[in-house]
C-alpha cells in the first residue's frame, strides 16, 4: 500500500504521516468519492487521518448545510470505528455557499468566504435564521436582476459548537477548510469550541 510505504519513509526521517479522506458514514465500495477509502487500512498506516467534514453540500449539489452537526456527528462515529480516535483530526469549513435558485442549471452558484458572508449579509438585507436540525445559518436574498437565493454557512456559535465535536469523541483535534478565508472571530469560535 501506497499510504504505508509512504509513512514508513517518512517516520525514518522523523516525519509524521497525514491523510485527508472524504467524510462517510458508511462503507460503499461503489460510491465514486467516498469508496477508495478505507479507513481501517489507512488508520494503521498514517498517523493521523484528516476527515473532510465539510461538503455535505456543495455549489454542484442542492442547497444545504456545509456541514450539519448530525452529519458530522455521524461521520465521526463511522471514523472511530475504524480509526484510533487520537489519530481522527475533524474538519471545519471557513465558507459557506450561494446558491442562485434561479438557475436551474445550478452554474451560477458560488462559494463565499467566511469574511465575506456578514457583508453579503448586509448589503443584500437579509435576515438570518439558523436551521435547528443542522445547527448551521442560513439566509435569502434577492440579487439586482431579480434573482432568488440562499446562503447556507457557519456562524461563531455554530463553529464553536462542531468544533466541540472533538471533546466528545476525543480526537487529536481539528483542520480548517481552508486558512486565509477565515478572521479572527473565526479563530476565537474554534478556541471556545475546543474547551
Amino acid at each position: 500500500m501506497f499510504v504505508k510505504e509512504v509513512s514508513k519513509t517518512m517516520k525514518a526521517n522523523n516525519f509524521l504521516t497525514m491523510v485527508s479522506v472524504p467524510a462517510k458514514s458508511t462503507d460503499d465500495p461503489s460510491d465514486d468519492w467516498t469508496g477508495a477509502y478505507d479507513y481501517e487500512a489507512l488508520g494503521n498506516a498514517a498517523d493521523y487521518i484528516q476527515v473532510m467534514t465539510y461538503d455535505e453540500h456543495g455549489v454542484w449539489s442542492d442547497p444545504g448545510s456545509v456541514a450539519s452537526a448530525p452529519w458530522i456527528e455521524s461521520s465521526l462515529k463511522f471514523s472511530t470505528d475504524y480509526i484510533p480516535s487520537e489519530k481522527v483530526i475533524m474538519g471545519i469549513p471557513e465558507y459557506g455557499n450561494d446558491w442562485n435558485l434561479s438557475d436551474p442549471a445550478n452554474k451560477s452558484n458560488s462559494l463565499v468566504v467566511w469574511k465575506n458572508i456578514s457583508d453579503l449579509i448586509a448589503t443584500t438585507g437579509a435576515t438570518p435564521v439558523r436551521d435547528e436540525v443542522s445547527g448551521s445559518m442560513y439566509f435569502n436574498y434577492t440579487d439586482s436582476d431579480g434573482c432568488k437565493h440562499v446562503v447556507w454557512y457557519e456562524d461563531e456559535t455554530s463553529i464553536k459548537n462542531k468544533t466541540h465535536f472533538t471533546q466528545t469523541y476525543e480526537l487529536a483535534g481539528v483542520s480548517t477548510y481552508a486558512i486565509g478565508m477565515e478572521d479572527q472571530k473565526f479563530w476565537e469560535a474554534i478556541s471556545s469550541g475546543l474547551k
